[in-house]
């Protein structure tokens, strides 16, 4: 009984030893840092673009951003860019009052794919 308790220890000791020889952002994924315009902001004008931000470097291949407005239509004007870690999109010009959805699909260096959405509204 007495060596099973000291192999039980020595066994969490040694666990223990070798998750602190990594830091935990070696185990976390990618994930969304900022966006502009925030998530549920409310403009009072129209926005020229859309940008989101990840915690690291984008992927060009796979990527995608969109914004539609709350009649599901596509209000992007070109193809997404790419810097770093940051997506953006040229938004058409002075959009009208609505709700507008912006969903990205996003590799990151990492190869985790990020996906995700969220509004915002413009109130003239």
């Amino acid at each position: 009984m007495i060596s099973i308790k000291i192999k039980a220890v020595t066994g969490t000791s040694l666990v223990l030893g070798a998750t602190s020889l990594f830091p935990l952002s070696a185990f976390a994924h990618s994930q969304t840092q900022s966006t502009i315009p925030k998530a549920n902001a409310v403009l009072s004008k129209s926005p020229s673009s859309v940008q989101v931000t990840l915690n690291e470097p984008i992927l060009s291949s796979g990527a995608a951003l969109v914004v539609r407005s709350s009649n599901n239509l596509s209000v992007t004007s070109g193809k997404p860019k790419i810097s770093g870690k940051t997506i953006s999109v040229a938004l058409l010009p002075n959009l009208e009052s609505s709700t507008y959805r912006v969903s990205y699909r996003v590799v990151s260096n990492d190869g985790h794919v990020v996906t995700s959405s969220y509004k915002f509204t413009i109130k003239k």
